[in-house]
Formats: structure tokens, sequence, C-alpha cells
């Protein structure tokens, strides 16, 4: 009975289910790493988050068993599609046109021998 009431009155985050749904796969100049787009949906009341994972093009990703992806995720933002673009086989460029500067990003500036740079609008404050 206590263990109910706890679920009930909980916020049961341990409980939310988050699913990706895969939007682009962009390589690498070279075609070594490809550069992945996914949105993320954890229910109503949160806002969807657009996050960027990388891997080897000679690998796949792992989903966990409620189709989420976490693995080699580099970047996320909440409610912002971004624009992917490999400047060479080592740099990737995460741009966003429509992020004001202000706007709070997770950002990895490396990954292996990768190093990703953000790009948020700056005349958007």
């Amino acid at each position: 009975m206590l263990v109910v009431i706890l679920l009930i009155t909980s916020n049961c985050d341990f409980l939310k289910e988050c699913s990706d749904e895969h939007l682009e796969n962009i390589a690498s100049t070279e075609g070594k790493y490809v550069a992945a787009q996914f949105r993320r949906g954890c229910g109503a009341t949160t806002p969807f988050v657009y996050h960027i994972n990388l891997r080897e093009s000679s690998k796949e990703f792992s989903y966990n068993l409620n189709g989420a992806m976490y693995e080699g995720e580099v970047f996320d933002i909440n409610n912002q599609k971004v624009n992917l673009i490999w400047k060479d086989d080592k740099t990737l460029l995460i741009k966003c046109e429509s992020c004001p500067v202000s706007q709070a990003v997770n950002l990895e500036n490396t990954w292996k021998d990768i190093q990703i740079l953000y790009q948020p609008n700056q005349k958007l404050k």
C-alpha cells in the first residue's frame, strides 16, 4: 500500500518513457563518421528535445527499451531543429538560425577526434 501511495504522489520520473524519432544522417566529408539528428519526446508535459548523436559509419546506434537513443549524444536543445555541416572529416558545425544566443544548450566540445562547434543566430538575443 505504501509503495502505491509513493508512486501516485511522486512525479514518477523513473517511469517516464522517452522515444526518439530519427530525422536525418549526415556523413562526414570522408565518410568515416555519421552525425544523426533525432527528436525526443517524453510525454505531453515536456518539450521536444532535438539532439545530435555521433557514430562511426561502420557501426549502428543502440536504442534503449523505450526507443530512446543516448549513445554518442553530443548536443541537445529544446524545440529547435538544427543544421549539421561537416567542415571537414574532423569538424562538425551545428548551426541554428532560429536559436537566440541566450538559449540554453547542452554541448560536448569533442567526441573522439571530432571537434564540435555550435553557432546560434547572433542577431537573436
